[in-house]
């Protein structure tokens, strides 16, 4: 039988000076402000214990060039949602012959300021950099800010272009090259107020609320935050009760930023952030849209659900001091299944099938779940 060790048997050896009251108290104490001098550094802070997401420095626009066509590229990583609703847009508007991207691994201990490095298997084509505050350095010397993903830079004027997730989406929306025809459009005119204010109700709530949990240092600031989460889950079930998407009866923009989210949120959010008592796969709406999603064409190839849980197990150090990864719950286990994505957009279709419906703005055929950029009428003269 393996003998049991007790550790520096404290109580042992102070029993009789220090009570254990005491003992136990000091310890909480030194435990707890180094977790919190540490989660500052993962995360700033406000007075009242508040996860601040911080500002982003580079927010210049991204517009087709008819004469460098290829000139952008994305950096981007696997575990990261606000990198996972850029790779959506890529994919969901067939952009990805003409901005390139490269997926970065998470490793801290290899990046030399945040997480984001490179590898033999995930290698930086721009400019051979070994982690992205490389690409920064180099594109923007002597800048001192966050080294953040997504990241958008111009490779042939080595500039850098953009770093604010939900501007780069809108950004792509509007990147129409003139072979791509006809054009996704995840911002049709007809639905552009529900879309902004569900876009700023689900970033506070969900999106940013998930990590308001996580990277909460005080009780009070945890229960804010958390209430804000299972609000939004909530009314994200309500709303795709009488939807087939968030936004109307057309994929858009919102679900584009919802969806990463959602696809972590049993893995990592409910789990290591504490985010809600509640799962994606108890909330059958939820579950059937997310079902969904996954059937669009080139949206399975933008995320990898192990790997990510495994990143944040991993790489968030004071939120799993002790490196413990448990087992990831499969995509089968969270509901998507073949069986559901078959059956997901037959039982959503009554839901928001477009019977030769107009919107406008835009060109929607019938039963299709996309809206299209009208193209403009050529008339000879």
């Amino acid at each position: 039988m393996e003998q049991s060790k007790g550790g520096l048997r404290l109580l042992e050896w102070t029993g009789g000076i220090v009570s254990q009251g005491t003992l136990v108290k000091t310890a909480r104490f030194g435990w707890r402000e180094a977790w919190r001098i540490m989660m500052k550094e993962l995360a700033p802070q406000s007075d009242e214990g508040d996860f601040v997401r911080p500002s982003y420095a580079y927010t210049n626009t991204i517009e087709f060039d008819p004469i460098q066509p290829y000139k952008y590229h994305i950096y981007v990583g696997n575990a990261c949602p606000w990198c996972h609703r850029v790779l959506l847009s890529l994919h969901i508007r067939n952009l990805t012959d003409y901005i390139g991207y490269t997926e970065m691994i998470d490793d801290p201990v290899k990046a030399s300021r945040g997480g984001w490095a490179f590898d033999d298997t995930h290698r930086d084509p721009v400019i051979n950099a070994n982690d992205l505050r490389k690409v920064y350095d180099a594109f923007e010397p002597g800048y001192r800010g966050r080294c953040t993903a997504p990241l958008v830079v111009d490779k042939y004027r080595k500039k850098l272009i953009n770093n604010e997730s939900s501007q780069i989406i809108r950004f792509l929306n509007s990147f129409d090259p003139p072979q791509q025809t006809p054009s996704v459009d995840l911002y049709p005119p007809s639905l552009r107020g529900t879309i902004d204010e569900l876009n700023d109700y689900f970033y506070e709530k969900l999106n940013n609320g998930v990590y308001r949990c996580g990277f909460a240092t005080t009780q009070q600031a945890y229960d804010r935050a958390a209430r804000d989460v299972d609000e939004a889950l909530m009314r994200l079930e309500s709303i795709l009760a009488e939807r087939r998407f968030i936004a109307g009866p057309v994929v858009s923009e919102t679900d584009v930023r919802v969806l990463p989210t959602i696809a972590r949120f049993d893995a990592a959010y409910g789990t290591l952030f504490r985010a809600s008592n509640k799962r994606v796969r108890d909330l059958p709406n939820v579950s059937a849209w997310l079902c969904e999603m996954w059937a669009l064409p080139g949206v399975p190839e933008t995320f990898d659900l192990a790997a990510a849980h495994d990143s944040y197990y991993r790489s968030l150090f004071p939120l799993n001091p002790s490196a413990i990864i448990p087992t990831s719950p499969t995509l089968q286990e969270i509901g998507v299944t073949d069986e559901s994505i078959r059956a997901a957009p037959i039982a959503r279709a009554r839901l928001g099938v477009l019977q030769g419906m107009s919107m406008e703005g835009s060109d929607v055929a019938p039963g299709d779940v996309f809206a299209y950029k009208k193209q403009p009428v050529l008339v000879e003269v």
